[in-house]
């Protein structure tokens, strides 16, 4: 699914190695990072290097994310970020008008109705005052209430914690397609209202951070949505 989904040519231009496992790394190179473990191969990515410059790049209060992509003296990246395959972009189709992002995070990517009632005020005033808005994310709450002339949407539902079992099917390559899809619509759009629990940009807005499209932050209340 891996290959299906990401551009591997392109990956292959940027690390000397791409390795797709579920396995333990148990090569020469001195692993940097691993994603969400202290073992290589249990969650979503790692990092191999022996480059110690790196290190620079590290926060150790707060680990990789983030600190590591949107610092300002973060790796650079030259040209086109090319990442998906043809299999993805083949897919992608632009919005014939200018739009703008709303992004909506909840906690742990779930979905809570008292949360996006709090902030429908917010949320709609969003809507009035852009010629179109792309709903961005896996919440179909917040979808069905903005529904309307004015917004646009995919049909994605899944969840993060949905694709850690490494069991794959075609409804999950699917649903993946679509969320790749929504940061190519990320891309494209004028602006994005990031509304997020943790008060800081997401891997998933990489894309659009690197095409220098304005990204507004929006922190929500964490005592919300327990």
């Amino acid at each position: 699914m891996f290959k299906k989904v990401f551009n591997m040519d392109y990956l292959k231009t940027q690390f000397d190695d791409v390795i797709v496992s579920d396995e333990p790394y148990k090569g020469e190179v001195r692993y940097f990072y691993t994603r969400d473990s202290s073992v290589s191969g249990k969650h979503n990515w790692d990092i191999f290097t022996m480059n110690s410059d790196l290190k620079i790049h590290y926060d150790h209060r707060y680990g990789l994310p983030n600190k590591f992509s949107f610092t300002p003296d973060r790796i650079s990246i030259q040209g086109d970020f090319d990442i998906f395959s043809d299999y993805v972009k083949s897919q992608y189709r632009k919005l014939p008008t200018d739009y703008a992002c709303l992004s909506y995070r909840g906690k742990n990517m779930t979905d809570s109705s008292s949360v996006i009632n709090h902030y429908l005020d917010s949320f709609n005033k969003i809507v009035s005052e852009n010629n179109l808005t792309y709903v961005c994310g896996t919440s179909s709450i917040l979808k069905n209430k903005l529904m309307g002339p004015k917004v646009y949407f995919n049909e994605m539902y899944i969840n993060e914690e949905d694709f850690l079992p490494n069991v794959y099917d075609d409804e999950k390559l699917k649903q993946l397609v679509l969320l790749c899809l929504d940061m190519l619509h990320l891309k494209d759009s004028e602006k994005i209202y990031h509304y997020t629990y943790f008060n800081q940009i997401s891997y998933f807005l990489f894309i659009p951070f690197i095409n220098k499209v304005p990204i507004e932050t929006i922190s929500l209340d964490f005592t919300l949505g327990k």
